[in-house]
């Protein structure tokens, strides 16, 4: 939708001389509006040629609008009748051309041709090229038209060798990178089934550790108990050899004292020697018994000990399987 002079967002853009950017943003968005024209009978590329629009501008209109260079407005003016008169670059001038090669010899309502506008009005140090263009042939233009039309088509025919050379290129390297993935995955799958193996058999050796372990803390804890157990009766017999010991002790002690005694009445008692003698004997043999019971109760005391010497080498050997086994 155009403002009053039925002026599209593109005729006012070239008005304002904008930008290269915004141009071609205007002219992609909506292609058609380089074709419209508004009250005055101009589309934007008069606008461009009567606002001094640089040629990168020029050329993207007429890539949009290849007939735009054709087009009068009210006054029979050409966009290059706007362009001679506005003093463009020689190179807009030259873009006209060749998209009009016979605009040399239109005349406006005054019948003035561009070379006409150009000797009249125009005033910049470009002047001489515009009209050292202006006096060419038209077939030159067209002839430099052609020219560029073939390079165009040899262009795009070196570009669709490289493309189509790209494509080749680019298939075989999909179907390098397909048989290379089809080797991933097949390596991908070896790979999974062997981790599956492996974790089931560390599952299972796992398994089997933990149950060693659980036997072998189960064994542990009895043989605490055995221990404990040995301990407690090595106590107790501790216990009963120290009481025997000192009975015995206490009984030698007396029985030394007694002997002394017998020993001093001795002298006195020589008619009861015999008897005395009996006596003596008697507690000879009753001293030998209460030794044999010493030692025999010494010997159970060293056996005891002996034991509680391997439990505890026992206890050791446990220990360091129980911490193997949790490592």
């Amino acid at each position: 939708m155009g403002d009053s002079l039925s002026r599209l967002p593109l005729h006012i853009a070239c008005l304002s001389r904008a930008s290269y950017d915004v141009i071609t943003a205007l002219s992609e968005t909506y292609p058609d509006a380089t074709k419209i024209d508004d009250d005055a009978g101009c589309i934007p590329l008069h606008y461009a040629c009567r606002k001094g629009a640089n040629q990168k501008v020029i050329e993207c209109l007429l890539m949009s609008n290849h007939r735009g260079a054709f087009s009068v407005d009210y006054y029979k003016l050409l966009p290059i009748h706007y362009a001679c008169k506005h003093n463009a670059p020689a190179g807009v001038i030259e873009s006209l051309l060749r998209a009009h090669p016979y605009s040399i010899e239109a005349t406006d309502q005054y019948g003035r041709t561009p070379m006409d506008i150009t000797k009249a009005s125009y005033i910049g140090p470009e002047k001489a090229h515009v009209i050292e263009a202006l006096e060419r042939n038209p077939s030159f233009w067209t002839t430099t038209l052609l020219n560029q039309v073939e390079r165009l088509k040899s262009e795009v025919a070196e570009l669709e060798a490289v493309v189509t050379n790209m494509s080749q290129t680019r298939s075989e390297e999909i179907d390098r990178l397909q048989r290379l993935l089809s080797q991933l995955t097949d390596a991908s799958n070896d790979a999974s089934k062997k981790f599956k193996y492996i974790k089931a058999e560390l599952e299972y050796e796992n398994s089997t550790l933990k149950s060693q372990i659980k036997k072998m803390s189960q064994d542990k804890v009895e043989a605490d108990d055995h221990i404990d157990k040995l301990q407690q009766e090595n106590e107790s017999l501790k216990k009963e050899m120290t009481l025997v010991h000192d009975s015995l002790k206490f009984e030698n002690a007396s029985m030394k004292v007694e002997i002394k005694k017998m020993k001093t009445e001795n002298t006195d008692f020589k008619q009861q020697n015999m008897e005395l003698f009996d006596d003596n004997v008697r507690l000879t043999i009753e001293v030998n018994r209460l030794s044999d019971q010493l030692e025999h109760a010494l010997s159970k005391l060293d056996i005891l000990e002996g034991h509680v010497s391997m439990m505890k080498d026992l206890t050791e050997k446990m220990t360091i399987l129980g911490s193997v086994g949790r490592k």
